[in-house]
């Protein structure tokens, strides 16, 4: 008789698998790897399969909620190699803006890949992006810093006293809520060594 323990793995590998949407719930056998990487408003997506993985097709899928997925590109015919490994790229030049891509490779009979992902930011009339926004408790103010310059957040409460400061090279600030009474605070991003600033508000509350 099997063990609650083995019963219970063996649940769960079958929900994860589901979840996937092929046989494969955490990575595929074929692959050495898949990776995603933003390159301007486009995403470059590059896998390899291993030596002696063949498949017959390729497909790439897309999803903004890991539940539905759209295939956006396909590669016909045979692909992989008997002797060596083999790299395919793709690149998506319109993923879904302000949200997060999911892709999966599909490799027909052969499943699916595991799922990767991708946050799109774009600003276009906005300087700056707050997700999510009321905060209850973790937030990021996004801002354009290609070029990793160096910034400073300055958090204001209404009445103008300074609650904290920030500095980072990232393209990001991250804000602690939970630390924050609820209630509206106004921010000023600035860069250190330009007169560029941008201003705005954004929400605590705690739900």
């Amino acid at each position: 008789m099997k063990s609650k323990s083995l019963i219970r793995n063996q649940v769960i590998f079958i929900v994860l698998t589901i979840l996937n949407g092929g046989l494969f719930a955490q990575s595929h056998p074929f692959l050495n790897k898949f990776l995603a990487t933003r390159i301007g408003d486009a995403v470059y997506l590059n896998w390899r399969l291993k030596a002696g993985s063949t498949c017959n097709g390729i497909q790439i899928y897309r999803s903004t909620d890991t539940l539905s997925f759209t295939k956006i590109y396909e590669i016909s015919g045979v692909c992989g190699a008997a002797y060596e490994s083999r790299s395919y790229d793709y690149t998506d030049l319109s993923p879904i803006k302000n949200k997060i891509n999911y892709y999966r490779i599909g490799l027909n009979e052969n499943g699916f890949s595991q799922i990767i992902s991708l946050d799109i930011i774009s600003f276009e009339n906005d300087k700056f992006q707050i997700r999510p926004n009321p905060i209850v408790r973790e937030s990021k103010i996004y801002f354009d810093n290609p070029k990793n310059k160096p910034y400073e957040l300055s958090v204001y409460s209404l009445n103008g006293s300074k609650v904290f400061t920030f500095q980072t090279t990232n393209d990001n600030f991250e804000i602690n809520g939970s630390s924050l009474i609820a209630g509206l605070y106004l921010f000023v991003i600035s860069a250190i060594d330009d007169v560029q600033t941008m201003h705005g508000k954004f929400v605590v509350t705690t739900q």
